[in-house]
């Protein structure tokens, strides 16, 4: 039998919870349209900029746990990185792959929408977005499937200085970065071009 962690319950229970408000509150604010700014009262502004700050942890939790449970795997040999291939990802994508069929055919009764063989062989072959935007989490999560196991072997090789640099630029090139341009635009100040040139996409 498996030894459940209540700390990982715990925090399964405050992602779905914070989910579940971001969408709420996603549904009754239109936090993109600036004119929500400028019209709503001061008492507004700060419960959803609050509500929606520590909503938005949701999906970090969640992306915490899978951290948490499958870099403490065993991947000693190349046997490991196979079985969980198999086991996890396989099984995984397998689930996305039906999924996805499933709601093309909701989506075509539904939204009328009009049938084409294209258009749903790419979304099987993961090579157009899935009808339902939900389903973004399942392709991010199918992608770090692919690399977890390779990181579970760097975290227990290296020690935190050894990490300490590429851990960094990490954080500077996908998140201070991004968010920085976002955070001046929001401030007036358009057309603003922060960005860095260095391409990382090719470690995809």
């Amino acid at each position: 039998m498996k030894k459940r962690f209540f700390n990982l319950d715990l925090m399964r229970f405050f992602g779905l919870l914070f989910i579940i408000f971001n969408h709420a509150l996603n549904t009754v604010w239109d936090a993109t349209n600036f004119n929500f700014w400028l019209n709503t009262t001061l008492v507004n502004r700060i419960f959803f900029l609050l509500g929606y700050t520590l909503c938005r942890l949701g999906v970090p939790l969640f992306l915490m746990i899978t951290g948490a449970l499958i870099l403490n795997k065993k991947f000693e040999k190349k046997e490991d990185i196979l079985r969980f291939y198999k086991h996890n990802l396989g099984n995984l994508i397998i689930a996305v792959v039906i999924w996805n069929f499933l709601y093309y055919i909701f989506n075509l009764f539904y939204y009328n929408n009009e049938f084409s063989i294209k258009d749903l062989i790419y979304i099987l072959l993961f090579m157009k977005n899935s009808p339902m935007p939900h389903m973004w989490y399942m392709s991010m999560i199918i992608g770090m499937y692919f690399v977890l196991p390779y990181i579970s072997i760097l975290v227990k090789k290296l020690n935190f200085k050894e990490i300490l640099i590429p851990l960094l630029l990490t954080v500077l090139a996908f998140y201070i970065i991004p968010n920085f341009k976002t955070f001046l635009t929001f401030l007036g100040f358009e057309g603003t071009n922060i960005r860095s040139i260095i391409d990382f996409t090719d470690l995809g």
